[in-house]
């Protein structure tokens, strides 16, 4: 009994040094850019949507998405207003006082492309496997606000983010894979 209760004890800290270890490396990045790729699975309507562009990252800053497949859009996410441009479209704007929900899902976003594990924690259980070479985090909702959106929030990566999936509670889920083209790490 007392060796069970050890290795559960000694898992349990093995797998926050590892998502510790994880999200301070991933807050190095100050400034982050590449390509993605993207799969929307809406459920309801059996129908898978791709995009792909390119991003780029300043931490807790901004947030510029240009989806160039398979039509060009550009959305530029700050932390309390949403800006978007579309081909041939009036620019549209969204505020925090608008749509708060929107926002709390950003603040999510923001948090994990910053290496945020404290803001994390807050909204999700969090459990991680791999070391800081080559990992994975699996962050299930504790709040109730959370639990309602999502069932899941997968990462996975290296010296980055390599992958995010959103499992949605509605069957909906949404796998973004980055191709990190430049960093900037504060010194």
């Amino acid at each position: 009994m007392k060796l069970l209760l050890s290795l559960i004890l000694l898992s349990s800290v093995a797998n926050a040094a590892t998502h510790d270890l994880v999200f301070k490396k991933i807050s190095e990045n100050k400034k982050l850019s590449g390509k993605f790729t993207q799969e929307r699975v809406i459920k309801s309507l059996d129908t898978r949507l791709n995009s792909s562009g390119t991003f780029s990252y300043d931490i807790g800053q901004k947030l510029v998405w240009n989806q160039q497949k398979p039509q060009s859009s550009e959305m530029i996410i700050y932390k309390d207003k949403i800006i978007q441009k579309m081909d041939g479209l009036p620019e549209q704007s969204i505020t925090k006082k608008d749509k708060p929900s929107i926002f709390k899902i950003n603040e999510i976003i923001f948090s994990i492309l910053s290496g945020k594990a404290g803001q994390l924690k807050k909204l999700f259980n969090i459990k991680s496997t791999g070391n800081a070479n080559k990992w994975e985090i699996s962050l299930s909702p504790q709040k109730d606000v959370m639990k309602k959106i999502f069932t899941t929030i997968k990462l996975s990566g290296g010296q980055f983010i390599k992958t995010i999936i959103l499992s949605e509670t509605n069957g909906n889920s949404t796998n973004i894979k980055f191709d990190i083209a430049e960093k900037s790490i504060e010194k």
